[in-house]
């Protein structure tokens, strides 16, 4: 919990902390979900307070009031999760979607690679076919959800990009395995 300048009554989550930014995912106010950001700023000190003399360490940052993002940086990744041996796309992978899909529509010059991947059970033609139809399925609905075909780039690998070596692995590590990978890019 990162206070009530930053998390909402409503649906926070994919918290990304880079350089002195933050950005994640809200559904606050019972909209659709959005991109937000915050920067840490350091708070102004008067120069007569400061005796130089003495060292004193700087203040704690403090976080600015969450507003819709300026500019994206040079890419963001984010991850949604099958079932085993399926493709279908659950709600909380929905929800996953729709945060691109809103950034997408917002934002023109964004394009987004699907990379789909598999656990490593099953054979490899199955895996392979297993994370193409995971792959098309996401692309299908970002395009049903309005964005246009031409920005999207599937990709799948089947069970050759393994998210955690494991053996044996636990359901929890088979899951992690058992992702796509949404990369939103701007266009240069």
């Amino acid at each position: 919990n990162m206070g009530p300048k930053i998390n909402s009554k409503g649906f926070d989550a994919y918290f990304i902390i880079h350089a002195n930014d933050a950005w994640w995912a809200s559904d606050r106010d019972g909209a659709a979900s959005d991109i937000y950001h915050a920067r840490a700023i350091e708070p102004q000190i008067a120069e007569d307070t400061v005796k130089h003399d003495t060292l004193i360490p700087p203040p704690p940052p403090v976080v600015e009031a969450p507003k819709e993002i300026p500019k994206l940086p040079a890419y963001i990744e984010v991850k949604l999760f099958f079932a085993r041996n399926s493709s279908m796309l659950e709600p909380e992978a929905k929800r996953v979607a729709d945060s691109v899909i809103t950034i997408m529509k917002k934002r023109p010059e964004v394009v987004a690679e699907i990379h789909s991947h598999a656990d490593k059970r099953a054979s490899d033609e199955y895996n392979t076919w297993l994370t193409q139809r995971r792959a098309n399925r996401v692309l299908d609905y970002m395009v049903l959800m309005g964005i246009e075909k031409k920005r999207l780039t599937p990709n799948w690998y089947g069970k050759t990009k393994l998210a955690v070596e494991c053996d044996p692995c636990t359901e929890e590590q088979h899951r992690e395995s058992r992702r796509t990978v949404i990369k939103l890019s701007r266009i240069e």
